[in-house]
This record gives structure tokens, C-alpha cells and sequence, in this order.
């Protein structure tokens, strides 16, 4: 059973062995840790919500949202085919206009 946790990074144990949990109530904590191959503070954090995946920390700190990104991406590109020289002031405007 462990054997399926062992390409997955380690927050990504954390999380399986939290969903591990929820689909079985009567494993222990310590137990689901083990079979996960995490340790079992980890996992006790995580099931309270005191710790969070880090691609769900970081998302509260980024100013634009994933569709804005991919606006932005398209525009940068739009302006690369257009042959135009792409400077990072221009980019800081972009994303302002985006933005506001």
C-alpha cells in the first residue's frame, strides 16, 4: 500500500495521507503518517489547518490571478510577433493595466 506514496513529493504524502484519514476514521493518525511515509506532526498540522499546500500559500501573495497570468502571457507574445522589443517597464504596464 505504501508502495503508491513513494513518487510523490512530500506534501503531497502530507496530503494523502490526510485524505487517507478522511476516508477512513478509524486509522490512526500516526498509522496513516506511516503508511504515507510523512511525519505524523505534519500530518496533524495539515488536518488542522495550520499549514497549507505551498502552491495554495503562495497564491494569497500573487497580484494577478491565473487567468490574468495567462492574459499577460498572451500579450507578451502578441508583442514578440509584432517584432517588437519587450522591455520591463512595458511589462510592469502591462500588468498595471491588467490590474487596474
Amino acid at each position: 500500500m505504501a508502495d503508491k506514496y513513494v513518487n510523490l513529493s512530500s506534501p503531497e504524502r502530507v496530503d494523502a495521507a490526510v485524505k487517507l484519514l478522511a476516508e477512513n476514521p478509524s486509522l490512526s493518525l500516526r498509522k496513516a503518517a506511516t503508511i504515507c511515509n510523512v511525519h505524523s506532526s505534519s500530518v496533524s498540522r495539515r488536518r488542522r489547518g495550520l499549514t497549507r499546500p505551498k502552491e495554495q500559500a503562495n497564491q494569497e501573495q500573487q497580484l494577478l490571478t491565473p487567468a490574468e497570468e495567462a492574459t499577460l502571457i498572451k500579450y507578451t507574445l502578441k508583442y514578440n510577433d509584432w517584432g517588437l522589443p519587450l522591455q520591463f517597464k512595458h511589462l510592469r504596464q502591462f500588468t498595471l493595466d491588467i490590474l487596474y
